[in-house]
């Protein structure tokens, strides 16, 4: 159609030029302005409206001509409440001339601080009851973040956020909800409340006083709540306007009252663009509840494209603050991108995490500028708004420009210029008005010819009578009822009383033809006829282009096409008769010199095609309708065999021409040798892949038919199956059947199990997948199991440590029925029980085995299924085998088994490493000193690092001997009980004989040392008696008795 209107266009602008269509049109006002043509001008010198091309030719006065163009007529930059201008201009007055564009230039800033109006929207349905709390609890700290939001870096101080509250549960009819419901609502209203926003406050009242009702299904009324937030609150147009809605649930969708609805018996109307919430008293505990109700029970749902356009008409922002239901994200991700703008975020369960979702989806408003034409009709007027997706990452103080060009075509045929204004809505900003106003006359005043005070005028309109009925002419004067003239005069002569008076050079009825004809000898028409319409009508017995031939000629000029201008044609009249002849142009010839030497196209030659009378022969397989330039044969196929896709203009072919190379020349769209792959994907492919014929091919990381999806890999229930079998993956989410739900489609959709009539005995309610979410210190589907209350009981594991069920089994706390119970561990290959008792305590196998010992036995019993130790004798749960307390030696360093071993912690018994042996593992292996058996042998060994150890009966080396051995003995120095029997006999007679010489040496020895000694005493005596005084460090009663000897065992290694 769009075509069709564009073709149309075209043949008006052709008429145009040609001066035949605007000479139709008798007012300036129509002439400018009309639809039925463009780029008329009007002449006011004669009141005529023309073609321009013929303004400067037929208009008595070139420099009155009217000829007025699109322009700007006036802008005006309203500043914010904190002097920024944000939207540049703010309204504007575009006149519009018919076919001529115009454009318009839009500057956005945004702003450091900005005044927001904050709508809180909460669904108060029973799910939500701790979201309600948590919302509540936070106090000053809504506040506190709001103004940091909207004041951004200013200086400015002052608070610069507005509250208001509302809420809403579900209609109060069955099926949607009980009577107690309500669809909507404005908290905290007070009397004479005129719905403007306030403080934090009372908002904060409002709040504190707000209580949640149980609904009977899970949709509730978000989008009729949404669409009377909209409508029924006053915003302010200077502040931006955030609409926050926070619920757990879907929404009711338009038809569903029709679907569902038990209420009424006919078809509910559609949804009225207008707000249904009364004024009302402070004392009306439902706030409207019912008024609201009553106005909209026998309407529908609001759709959609009403919801955006009340979100666009007063230039709110949308934040949906939604709990992570998959089915919700789908649900409330479809109505985002219905609207076109706006932001959801994850809600968790309890609202905890409001705070952040506002900041989160807050800042990504305030760096955003993104463009919305409001549609009311207007938007007819507007060819192109660049760049339409906006911008986005932008900071605070960033100005960006948009272009919006403006045009009155065929588009916008039908549609009136000036019902209302062009709105372009910029999301969190403002708009910018652009009021349009048509092109009009604009003539100076005493233009029209005469006075045009004749009794017929009515009026003078730049430069032409306007006359009134029955009467016509220049000025009106021709009393007329028929007095207009064919065709206007074609706008080459004045109308007089309905007869043409033509202008110079002009005749015709309508002044139509140009008033010239052809002469003879300096006569027009040869005399011999009359000149119409630049041709001569002869007179009888005539004939010739100027009736200069006789009727008898043979031959005329006009019967030899006059040489077919490509020659000169002479008559000669002979005996009465007009014979012409052609004398032809160099490269032409034939009587008529209609036979060209030559052949435009030089493909004609050989071997393509001859050349004859101007005319190419094309040789076989050589196309004449290209002068043999192509060849016959076809351009490429598509695969319904049509050469390239189809040649034409016809808007379903995709080739305008096949070249003489034989190729398709492709449209727009288009590509390929037989212009057959469309150039268009899917969403362009999102710009993560590349078009290739119509299908897009994915970067890598991307995935769907336009590449939108970032992950095509979806969650795995405890199945182990994708969205555990029960729904389909698209995008990396889980789009589950109609049965299921949840983020893996991993539960059935349900109701939630109540305990006394309690849903999840006072713990959170699923409503989608009916599972409870229970408090701390319960369990189980229904939250019936006290944990608190019914623990499992405790007892020792086999490390010891107290478990509950010993660590030998599980505890059961899942409903009411099974509530601290324990189940013990199973052998997982024939399911036998391995432990039994309450506690699973007692292993079913019986007492531990040690050495083939139960309980290691004698150091325990088995008393039933557990070792009773003796005292020393480790734990039950090592069968007894451990003493208590046992360590095992260390050498002098005070190193345990020397660091050449491990200690056996239940003997107390080294446990040598490789190379090294000995109870403290610091002897080599083997020793050197080892191979002695008694002390003889050892002392004679001609190592003499080797001694003997009488405790154990080993040849040693002297470093580990004094470690284990605590009677030392040198080398050479033995005992009996280490010597041979024969050594020992020998030793006994030789130690007789000894003795008892020995001991009459030893006697005769003492006496003489005693006499000695005697007298050596008596002289000391002496000598310290006449020295009168007596010293401690000589007198002889002090003298040490004490004789020092040498350990035989440590001579030569002072040491030690």
């Amino acid at each position: 159609m769009k075509l069709f209107a564009a073709l149309l266009l075209l043949l008006a602008l052709a008429s145009s030029a040609y001066g035949q269509a605007c000479t139709d049109i008798l007012t300036c006002n129509e002439c400018i302005t009309g639809d039925s043509i463009y780029g008329c001008s009007w002449c006011v010198a004669d009141g005529t409206c023309r073609s321009p091309s013929d303004n400067a030719l037929l208009c008595p006065n070139p420099a009155g001509v009217l000829n007025p163009t699109s322009n700007i007529r006036s802008t005006t930059n309203v500043a914010n409440a904190d002097g920024v201008v944000e939207i540049r201009p703010t309204t504007a007055v575009v006149e519009l001339r018919k076919g001529v564009p115009q454009t318009v230039s839009i500057v956005v800033t945004i702003p450091q601080r900005k005044e927001v109006e904050f709508f809180y929207l909460f669904d108060l349905s029973g799910s939500m009851g701790d979201d309600l709390r948590n919302v509540k609890n936070l106090g000053n700290n809504l506040r506190d973040k709001m103004q940091s939001l909207c004041r951004g870096s200013s200086s400015i101080s002052s608070d610069c956020h507005y509250w208001r509250l509302g809420s809403h549960v579900d209609r109060p009819n069955g099926p949607f909800g009980g009577s107690g419901d309500y669809e909507f609502r404005i908290e905290g209203i007070a009397s004479g409340d005129d719905r403007s926003f306030g403080s934090f406050g009372a908002f904060s009242t409002a709040l504190g006083n707000a209580a949640t009702e149980w609904g009977n299904d899970f949709p509730e009324s978000q989008y009729s709540s949404m669409l009377q937030s909209l409508l029924c609150v006053n915003w302010n147009p200077a502040r931006r306007h955030i609409l926050l809605l926070a619920t757990d649930a879907t929404g009711h969708m338009e038809f569903d009252s029709n679907r569902l609805s038990s209420a009424t018996a006919f078809p509910q109307r559609r949804a009225l663009q207008k707000c249904h919430v009364t004024p009302g008293t402070a004392s009306s505990s439902s706030n409207f509840a019912n008024t609201i109700n009553a106005a909209t029970l026998d309407h529908e749902i609001p759709s959609w494209p009403q919801i955006k356009a009340a979100f666009l008409d007063k230039n709110v922002v949308p934040i949906l603050a939604i709990t992570a239901y998959s089915s919700n994200n789908d649900h409330y991700d479809s109505f985002i991108n219905a609207l076109g703008f706006g932001g959801r975020a994850g809600l968790s369960g309890d609202s905890s995490n409001v705070l952040s979702v506002i900041e989160s989806v807050y800042n990504q408003i305030v760096g955003t500028i993104k463009p919305q034409l409001f549609d009311n009709g207007m938007d007819k007027f507007v060819r192109s708004l660049t760049p339409a997706a906006g911008y986005t990452g932008l900071s605070r103080g960033d100005s960006r420009t948009f272009t919006l060009v403006l045009e009155d075509d065929e588009l916008s045929i039908g549609y009136n210029i000036a019902a209302a204004d062009v709105r372009v809505v910029f999301l969190g900003l403002g708009e910018s008005r652009i009021t349009l106003v048509p092109s009009t006359c604009n003539c100076p005043v005493g233009t029209c010819p005469g006075a045009c005070s004749s009794p017929g005028t009515a009026s003078c309109e730049c430069g032409r009578c306007n006359c009134a009925p029955g009467w016509s002419g220049p000025t009106c004067s021709c009393n007329n009822p028929a007095g207009t003239c064919p065709n206007a005069c074609s706008g080459r002569g004045t109308c007089v009383c309905g007869a043409c008076q033509c202008n110079a050079g002009f005749t015709g009825a309508s002044c139509e033809c140009i008033d010239s004809c052809p002469t003879f000898n300096g006569v027009r028409c040869n005399g011999q006829g009359t000149c119409v319409c630049g041709q001569c009508q002869c007179n009888a017995g005539y004939n010739g282009t100027a009736c200069e031939c006789a009727a008898s000629a043979t031959v005329t000029c006009a019967s030899l096409n006059s040489c077919s201008g490509h020659g000169v044609c002479t008559e000669a009249s002979t005996s009465g008769s007009c014979i012409a002849t052609c004398r032809c142009n160099i490269g032409w010839s034939g009587p008529k010199c209609d036979c060209s030497s030559q052949c435009a196209n030089t493909d004609c030659n050989p071997p393509r095609g001859q050349c004859v009378c101007g005319q190419c022969q094309c040789a076989t397989g050589w196309d004449p309708a290209t002068n043999c330039s192509c060849s016959t044969a076809s351009c490429p196929r598509d695969q319904n065999n049509v050469e390239c896709g189809g040649i034409g203009t016809d808007p379903l072919s995709h080739a305008s021409a096949c070249t003489c190379d034989k190729t398709c020349v492709c449209k727009g769209g288009w590509t390929g040798p037989a212009c057959n792959c469309s150039t268009r994907c899917p969403g362009n492919c999102n710009g993560h892949g590349t078009c290739n014929c119509g299908v897009c091919q994915c970067d890598s990381g991307w995935s769907g038919v336009d590449c939108k999806c970032s992950s095509n890999t979806c969650p795995v229930g405890t199945n182990g199956l994708e969205c555990s079998g029960f729904g389909t993956c698209i995008c990396g989410q889980c789009v589950c059947d109609a049965l299921h739900a949840g983020p893996a489609c991993g539960c059935v959709k349900g109701v939630c199990p109540s305990v006394g009539g309690v849903r999840c005995n006072g713990g959170d309610c699923d409503p989608i997948c009916g599972i409870c979410t229970c408090p701390p210190g319960k369990t189980g589907p229904a939250c019936d199991c006290d944990t608190v209350a019914h623990p499992c009981p405790t007892g020792n594991s086999t490390s010891g440590v107290v478990l509950p069920c010993s660590g030998q089994g599980t505890c059961l706390q899942s409903s009411a029925t099974q509530c601290g119970i324990c189940l013990c561990n199973r052998d997982p290959l024939t399911g036998t029980p391995l432990y039994t008792g309450s506690d699973c305590s007692c292993p079913t196998s019986g007492c531990i085995k040690v050495g083939g010992q139960q309980c290691n036995y004698p150091n325990g019993e088995c008393d039933g299924c557990k070792c009773k130790c003796k005292p020393g004798y480790g734990t039950p749960e090592t069968g007894c085998s451990c003493k208590i307390g046992v360590t095992c030696p260390v050498n002098l360093q005070n190193q345990t088994c020397s660091n050449h071993g491990t200690c056996d912690t239940c003997n107390g018994v080294c446990i040598c490493e490789a190379g090294y042996t000995g109870r403290l593992c610091n002897r080599p292996d083997p020793d050197p000193c080892g191979a002695a058996t008694n002390c003889d042998a050892c002392s004679r060994r001609s190592n003499p690092g080797c001694v003997w150890c009488d405790d154990n009966n080993l040849c040693m080396a002297k470093s580990a001997a004094i470690a284990e051995c605590y009677a030392k003995y040198a080398n050479g120095t033995c005992p009996t009980s280490g010597l041979s029997d024969e050594a020992k006999a020998g030793i006994a007679g030789g130690v007789g004989g000894g003795l008892a010489a020995a001991g009459l040496l030893a006697l005769l020895a003492y006496k003489l040392y005693g006499m000695l000694m005697d007298k050596r005493e008596w002289q000391k005596f002496e000598q310290g008696r006449q020295a009168s005084q007596w010293k401690s460090d000589n007198n002889p009663l002090f003298q040490s008795s004490v004789k020092e000897t040498e350990n035989p065992l440590y001579q030569g290694d002072r040491s030690h």
